[in-house]
């Protein structure tokens, strides 16, 4: 995910990054909860993720959505404000 964050952030514009953000955000929260709910993700994996794993999944899961619902709000805050 470094990669392709790294990619769109330095070749894409703003809403895309936003976007691609938000995705990741959300996966990243799908895998802490599915890994708390079932350690192996439901069979997926051969192991199991260990608590520190489902932590550190939901903590980019959360930033990632909170970063992308900011981003927005900003743009629509930018859009409504009157320029002088």
């Amino acid at each position: 995910t470094g990669g392709l964050l790294t990619y769109v952030g330095f070749t894409k514009s703003e809403k895309v990054v936003a976007g691609v953000v938000g995705i990741l955000g959300a996966v990243y929260l799908l895998v802490g909860v599915i890994g708390i709910v079932s350690g192996g993700l439901l069979g997926i994996l051969s192991h199991e993720y260990s608590l520190l794993d489902n932590i550190i999944h939901l903590t980019l899961g959360i930033a990632g959505l909170v970063v992308y619902f900011m981003s927005n709000s900003v743009k629509r805050s930018d859009k409504n404000s009157i320029k002088l």
